[in-house]
């Protein structure tokens, strides 16, 4: 199936309303909720699967929509802006209600840089760090134990499962099985099921991301395309192989420019890899790590190699907020074999022979890029991630209210909105959302009514390439991985000791295995 996308140029993010969010997509890699964590899997596919609760959370038909809630979330740039849009709305919708929305996390320093007529906004990290990640959430904590807290909270940086597991969070199978005016097929149902833990449903994802590999056919013979070609998911150890021979033939030796397999740096292809197979390492529903059996250290020492043979970045990754125009452009112009592409970017690379554009990356040249499929793990894991996602306390008094404003986001109305950064999971919507961002209309000033125009037949070509490209490309996704971020900065400070050479990859492995399961048995 592969075969069939034979689009080749320029991939770009149309992620937000500014281009200071594109350039966030590029830097941060908006992986805030990223791959991490216990596999929560589940091979239903399209079908919805029925209730088999944790702690048995029923759903009461017919309550009045009334009062006051609140939503309380940590991540300020991806939640509050699309919070607010909603809690106005939601608000003139139903008379009598109020929203509360409390974000903890600062707005990141935005500075802007002009060079040579283009201007591109640069996104600092603010105070988005591990001290105040584990203050919100210990204030989460305090609150949920006390038997109090937010009617809704967002599953951004929380160790959602420990809240499910102590019976604060409802389980939303019998709500949204029960609740009549919510039609489980106008969704993507295998997102919803992909992320249910111990079969219950402890969140609702309102969107979702994933990424998508492509290749430089420029670089590839005919046959050494083939295998790219013919299969749709690979494994990153898979892509590397099939790259060492177009590597040996496009590198010569002694050369000072060599291009590289891919544009990342050795931290951030061992984070890709070892998160191919999460839990084979960490099993969080069980609350197991099995990291000394020899295998991470080999891949620590493998990807070590990756770097010694140059298939990837030599050093480290300048810290955020350091980006360039000039870096950014630059980086633009670089050929690599592979590429790991964000879903954001999946319209411009469809869209590659029209003169609107919807936005820029610095993931280097893709003039003759074709996409190959998608990254996949053990047993066949196909993983996505969210920009939003929420839970609904089981201390809430007002759960009526609480589990309608979820409804409202997960709406028609709120899910075409330009503050919801990902794909809907909404069908009407995203179906909706793409016609409006390929005629140019999601862009416009804000106030400006959206309602979508005719399609050109060639903006009709673009949208129905499109809608079939993603689909196919969502149809596999059957894994959500559970996050935790205690776990996420205990793996990366001391795999940043291995890759500094301060460290062994014994000594890593060793150090992570302790501290790990000590975390796991509090």
């Amino acid at each position: 199936m592969a075969g069939i996308y034979s689009s080749k140029k320029n991939i770009g993010g149309q992620k937000m309303k500014k281009i200071t969010a594109i350039l966030l997509s590029v830097t941060m890699g908006l992986t805030f909720i990223g791959c991490n964590g216990q596999t929560s899997r589940n091979d239903t596919g399209g079908q919805p699967t029925k209730s088999q609760d944790l702690n048995e959370s029923k759903y009461a038909p017919g309550g009045e929509v009334v009062g006051e809630i609140t939503v309380s979330c940590y991540d300020t740039i991806s939640y509050k802006n699309f919070l607010d849009e909603a809690a106005k709305a939601f608000e003139e919708k139903y008379p009598g209600t109020k929203v509360n929305i409390e974000t903890f996390s600062q707005m990141p320093d935005v500075k802007s840089q002009t060079v040579g007529g283009k201007t591109i906004m640069v996104i600092g990290k603010g105070e988005d760090n591990a001290q105040a990640t584990d203050d919100y959430i210990n204030k989460i904590n305090t609150e949920l134990m006390s038997g109090e807290g937010a009617d809704i909270i967002a599953i951004d940086v929380i160790p959602y499962y420990k809240y499910v597991d102590s019976g604060q969070l409802e389980n939303l199978n019998s709500y949204m099985e029960l609740d009549e005016s919510f039609q489980i097929n106008d969704y993507f149902v295998n997102i919803f099921n992909a992320a249910k833990y111990k079969e219950g449903q402890y969140f609702l994802p309102i969107d979702y991301t994933f990424d998508y590999l492509s290749f430089d056919s420029s670089l590839f013979s005919e046959s050494e395309q083939k295998p790219l070609l013919e299969n749709d998911l690979f494994s990153y150890e898979q892509l590397i192989e099939l790259g060492q021979q177009p590597y040996l033939n496009v590198n010569k030796v002694g050369e000072k420019d060599q291009v590289e397999m891919f544009g990342i740096f050795a931290q951030e292809l061992f984070n890709k890899m070892w998160k191919e197979n999460y839990n084979q390492f960490i099993d969080i529903e069980a609350r197991t790590v099995n990291l000394n059996d020899g295998d991470f250290a080999n891949l620590l020492n493998k990807v070590r190699d990756y770097e010694d043979r140059g298939y990837i970045k030599q050093g480290t990754k300048n810290k955020l907020g350091e980006a360039s125009m000039g870096a950014f452009e630059k980086n633009k112009l670089e050929q690599y074999f592979y590429k790991a592409n964000s879903s954001f970017s999946l319209l411009q690379f469809l869209n590659k022979d029209s003169k609107r554009k919807f936005g820029s990356t610095s993931q280097g040249n893709q003039e003759n890029d074709i996409i190959a499929g998608q990254i996949e793990g053990n047993d066949g894991v196909v993983p996505y991630t969210y920009e939003q996602a929420y839970g609904l306390n089981s201390n809430s008094t007002n759960k009526t209210t609480a589990w309608a404003f979820m409804k409202f986001l997960a709406s028609e109305e709120m899910q075409t909105s330009l503050n919801l950064f990902g794909i809907p999971v909404n069908k009407n919507a995203l179906a909706e959302k793409t016609k409006l961002d390929i005629t140019g209309q999601l862009f416009e000033p804000a106030g400006n009514e959206l309602k979508t125009t005719e399609l050109t037949s060639e903006q009709l070509e673009i949208y129905n390439n499109y809608m079939k490209v993603l689909g196919e490309l969502s149809d596999r996704i059957n894994t959500f991985f559970v996050q935790d971020t205690t776990i996420n900065s205990i793996i990366d400070k001391e795999v940043e000791n291995f890759f500094n050479g301060s460290k062994t990859s014994e000594e890593v492995t060793d150090i992570l295995q302790n501290k790990i399961e000590l975390y796991l048995s509090e």
